[in-house]
């Protein structure tokens, strides 16, 4: 795949949002869609962000300087959990927002496929950037051969470790199994617990699990995922050893005391306040441990590795920030000008920058990762990199088995053997 274009995939749905509230651009028109005295688009346009408030209201008021007659109401909520409820039911009742944040692919309910097939997504194809996706990463943002989604940004999945508490303690990243089991012990000989894991959020339960198939599944057999329910089985796979070492990492005291009591906006300030080593979690949630930290405090992500051989690693990626038109929009020049405006390359390095864990889909010459993610370009480029395994899966439930099953790892009520199950079970339904 060319590096003009998309240079990594996938999505789990795990973006962790801002809390609700709306922000308007500085002036409204007239309620039409149309041109402005000035040139720019006047009317007004809703907005379901996947951005925190701090990121999105730049890209607003920069697009206000342009559009001074055009309004964008932008709402934000407190977790992707939320996110899908929010937009599935406003789907339903129709008065979704006119540009969203949905999901590729067709694995989770507000995903590309799902809404897509029912109708509630306008049709991308013919739009500038739509012409640079290249396949596979063209399926994963269309459905029936229609581009419904634009990616503006993509992340890997790691462990982000807090690289000044390491120097300090003498400790390094693990870069092979064995060293990541010796690490969580010598982590809680320093005075603290290796990782934190938020497992009271349904989704992060699956974000460790995915971390390891990158290596375990994915790398060793790119297909595997494609075929579930019909060509292949989670329970008869290397996805019941990645489940297996995800009991390992907890029999080997990785994780604070009682991960299930700790929910996702605690996990990323516990991370970021020093009270552990590192969280295991998407880059695109770097900027939200930061915003936690200890003023100069240095964050640098790593592959999580799988195996004892350090060269087998991998990393699972996922596109970030995946935007929709709704169908039904009564704005829909606005919306598919703001979209289109998103996708130039100043845009694309704003909302990289503010974002800290995450780097442009589409090249941007305006754009240079920082230190703290450049392991996901390395990979990439090195060939080194999976699609997030859900992208791939036939339906929901699939991902919702794995969450569950592995929280209820956790809480002694679920074996690795028998969350495959219920995710084949799901694949096959």
């Amino acid at each position: 795949m060319k590096r003009s274009t998309l240079i990594a995939i996938g999505t789990v749905g795990l973006m962790a949002l801002a809390g609700c509230s709306t922000t308007p651009t500085p002036q409204s028109g007239d309620g039409s869609d149309g041109q402005d005295d000035q040139g720019g688009l006047s009317g007004e346009l809703s907005f379901l962000s996947p951005w925190t408030q701090a990121q999105t209201a730049p890209m607003i008021e920069a697009y206000a300087e342009e559009n001074p007659d055009a309004t964008i109401n932008v709402t934000y909520i407190a977790g992707n959990e939320n996110a899908q409820q929010l937009l599935a039911t406003q789907l339903a009742a129709g008065n979704a927002p006119d540009v969203f944040y949905l999901n590729p692919g067709a694995g989770s309910p507000t995903s590309v496929g799902v809404l897509g097939e029912a109708g509630y997504l306008a049709d991308l194809t013919e739009q500038e950037w739509a012409a640079d996706l290249e396949e596979p990463y063209r399926s994963f943002l269309s459905h029936d051969g229609a581009v419904y989604a634009y990616p503006s940004t993509i992340f890997g999945i790691g462990a982000m470790y807090n690289q000044t508490m390491l120097d300090e303690a003498g400790l390094e990243a693990p870069q092979t199994w064995s060293d990541l089991l010796a690490f969580c012990g010598d982590a809680t000989e320093a005075g603290h617990p290796a990782f934190v894991l938020g497992a009271g959020a349904v989704w992060i339960n699956a974000v460790i699990p995915y971390a390891l198939a990158s290596t375990l599944v994915d790398s060793q057999d790119p297909d595997f995922e494609a075929g579930v329910g019909t060509e292949t089985d989670f329970t008869d796979s290397e996805w019941v050893t990645v489940l297996e070492q995800y009991g390992e990492m907890v029999e080997a005291g990785c994780f604070q005391e009682n991960p299930t009591g700790t929910d996702g906006p605690s996990t990323w300030g516990i991370a970021g306040a020093g009270e552990v080593f590192g969280v295991v979690a998407p880059g695109a949630l770097l900027s939200e441990v930061q915003a936690a930290a200890a003023e100069g405090a240095e964050f640098m992500m790593h592959a999580l590795p799988a195996t004892d051989d350090a060269s087998e690693t991998t990393m699972p990626v996922s596109l970030s920030s995946t935007l929709g038109v709704n169908a039904a929009s009564e704005s829909p020049e606005l919306a598919l000008d703001f979209v289109n405006w998103l996708s130039a390359s100043e845009q694309l390095a704003m909302i990289a920058s503010l974002q800290a864990g995450a780097v442009p889909t589409i090249a941007s010459d305006d754009f240079e990762a920082p230190a703290a993610i450049a392991v996901v370009e390395e990979l990439s480029s090195a060939g080194r990199t999976t699609p997030v395994p859900d992208l791939s899966w036939p339906n929901p439930e699939v991902q919702a088995a794995l969450q569950s099953g592995a929280q209820g790892m956790l809480l002694g009520s679920s074996t690795p053997q028998q969350v495959t199950e219920a995710m084949q079970a799901a694949a096959t339904q």
